[in-house]
């Protein structure tokens, strides 16, 4: 069953990208849009919920949050 998630990913984003179509996750982070989705939907673009954009500063926890979010991303775009 696996395979065939990986299959109908693979084929949905060559599709999407053929009509010029982009998906996006917004507010990722929070509430539904959550890890699971990248498992199971095609997404181009994740954005990064404002509740932990607003409080990036080194000290603060939000700053490991988004890092780990954007290594997580950049290792998906590339699988």
């Amino acid at each position: 069953m696996a395979g065939a998630t990986g299959w109908w990913r693979a084929r949905s984003r060559r599709c999407a990208r053929r009509a010029f179509v982009l998906v996006a996750l917004d507010d990722f982070g929070t509430g539904y849009a959550s890890l699971a989705h990248l498992l199971n939907v095609p997404v181009d673009i994740i954005k990064i919920d404002q509740s932990f954009i607003a409080r990036l500063w080194s000290d603060d926890p939000s700053m490991v949050i988004v890092e780990g979010l954007i290594e997580i991303a950049a290792a998906w775009a590339s699988a």
